[in-house]
């Protein structure tokens, strides 16, 4: 007799003598392959060894282990590395699961009818998705006869199904001995099938809004000083682990501003929160800030009431016929400084000959125009015209005969202003 016609012989009989069993009919496995059914039975000890034993070849050790006080868990028919994701935890006395889907199959060499017992435990405990599909045979010797109880745990988000065909009725029995955990539902669907009912158990815990864990999350740091480049603090949530419970996106996150991270659950954990925080402005000392847009050099100081000036310090743009200062210049962060300040050989070899100052500047330094080309110097002012001309500032200069005309003032105020500038320029220059 082949192997596979002694497979077929023995299989109902074996059918018979467990307490019960999943599946429809192991014919349902057999009729599609040549292969022989695999020898191997595989235990799972409660020490944490696995042993592989060919029951073929030595079916008295494979009876010994299966009659084992400290084995926990065995495979008839299996394949080894079909069991990769099942353990045992000693702490509960259960048989742990990790996203195990359990299947006949043939490989071209050996069926695979794979028949899970689960032996002297006290329950089993699951991650993820688990299922032993319709074509398992599923026993459980740990019932002894539906005098114990049998206790399904899973973590949130997680399930374990499994089918059974039964011909004494015995359906029932079965699932009020299959105890659940807290938060785990369980349910038993029926299908008639010749001589019986297949049917389908199923445990599930559903995830957790992530969104209820919002108060336990943190961020690190919970503020940050402006880069330039993207920020982006860590998140930590008490209990759980970045990207096995939750993922995390930024947004928002180089400029200074508020930005924000959505954490998002995953696994065990559905739904999501955000969470913001806060990328400060840079703050500038002294600091010499290049701005393409105007052709300019400045030097960047931020004061100590947070306030960000800037001092004009050169042109880029030697060329340039009109140079207009501005009243701001936009920075690197994308915040904006005031300039407030014309520096000392500011517009020195520059070819413009007219240059304007806006009426944000306020110090005009020492020998601020030295060396410029400029023959019209438009200064703009506000009505009080309190604009300090440091030593010198007209002087020097390589036009001659300039015109410096003051515009946003009048009166007394102007008079003062025109008095403090001609005291600095040269002879020769018109301050009207």
């Amino acid at each position: 007799m082949t192997m596979k016609k002694l497979y077929k012989a023995i299989m109902p009989m074996f059918m018979a003598s467990v307490i019960f069993l999943g599946g429809v009919s192991a014919e349902k496995i057999i009729a599609h392959a040549d292969a022989s059914p695999s020898p191997w039975q595989v235990f799972i000890m409660k020490t944490g060894a696995r042993v592989k034993i060919n029951f073929y070849d030595d079916p008295a050790t494979a009876s010994t282990y299966a009659a084992d006080p400290n084995t926990a868990f065995y495979f008839h028919h299996t394949n080894e590395n079909d069991l990769n994701n099942i353990g045992y935890d000693s702490a509960s006395d259960s048989i742990t699961l990790n996203n195990v889907t359990i299947k006949n199959y043939d490989d071209g060499t050996y069926i695979y009818s794979q028949m899970p017992n689960f032996t002297n435990i006290k329950g089993l405990k699951a991650k993820g998705k688990n299922v032993f599909d319709e074509d398992v045979y599923v026993a459980f010797p740990c019932l002894n006869g539906y005098t114990n109880t049998f206790l399904i745990d899973l973590d949130p988000g997680a399930s374990f199904t499994f089918y059974a065909s039964w011909w004494n009725g015995a359906e029932d029995d079965l699932y009020d001995k299959l105890t659940v955990g807290d938060g785990v539902t369980k349910n038993k669907t029926e299908t008639p099938v010749t001589g019986g009912i297949l049917a389908k158990y199923t445990f599930e815990r559903k995830a957790i809004d992530i969104a209820t864990l919002k108060d336990k999350a943190t961020l690190s740091p919970p503020t940050a000083d402006y880069t330039g480049a993207a920020i982006t603090p860590e998140v930590k949530i008490t209990g759980l682990t970045k990207d096995v419970d939750f993922t995390v996106a930024y947004t928002n996150n180089i400029e200074p501003g508020t930005a924000t991270v959505t954490i998002t659950g995953i696994g065990a954990y559905t739904g999501s929160f955000t969470l913001e925080y806060t990328i400060n402005k840079k703050e500038y000392k002294q600091e010499e800030v290049k701005d393409e847009k105007t052709g300019a050099s400045y030097e960047v100081t931020t004061n100590a009431d947070g306030t960000t000036v800037a001092t004009y310090k050169t042109t880029t743009n030697k060329k340039a016929k009109k140079i207009k200062v501005p009243e701001t210049v936009t920075l690197p962060d994308g915040s904006t400084a005031k300039v407030t300040q014309i520096g000392s050989k500011a517009f020195k070899d520059s070819n413009a000959t007219q240059i304007t100052i806006p009426k944000s500047v306020k110090k005009i330094s020492a020998k601020a125009f030295e060396g410029s080309s400029a023959k019209k110097i438009i200064i703009k002012t506000d009505k009080k015209a309190k604009v300090s001309i440091g030593k010198g500032a007209f002087k020097k200069m390589k036009a001659k005969n300039t015109t410096i005309q003051i515009k946003g003032c009048s009166g007394k105020p102007k008079q003062n202003l025109k008095k403090n500038i001609q005291k600095q320029a040269s002879s020769g220059t018109t301050v009207k």
